[in-house]
């Protein structure tokens, strides 16, 4: 369930972390991933989707962050549309 969207203000860079170079790879090489360390041990993970449908589940919530285009995401009541500089 898509619980909110919102324009938020972002930084153009993260700052001493870690990046894991194997990368994760799915529908036909159409998205990718990599997983960024911070210092803190917190960590993000890096996507990158070329234009196409696809569908990913995840077993707890998470945060996502729309740097740029746009997309449609399903959520469990309704369809969303998500601009470029939108976290939900």
């Amino acid at each position: 369930m898509i619980t909110g969207i919102k324009q938020y203000n972002r930084s153009d860079q993260f700052e001493q972390v870690t990046i894991i170079k194997k990368v994760n790879i799915y529908f036909d090489e159409k998205i990718t991933s990599r997983t960024v360390f911070f210092a803190d041990d917190s960590r993000k993970t890096l996507r990158f989707m070329m234009l196409g449908e696809s569908e990913f589940g995840t077993g707890a919530s998470e945060v996502m962050e729309k740097l740029k285009g746009e997309m449609n995401v399903a959520g469990s009541e309704r369809l969303a549309y998500i601009q470029g500089g939108s976290i939900f």
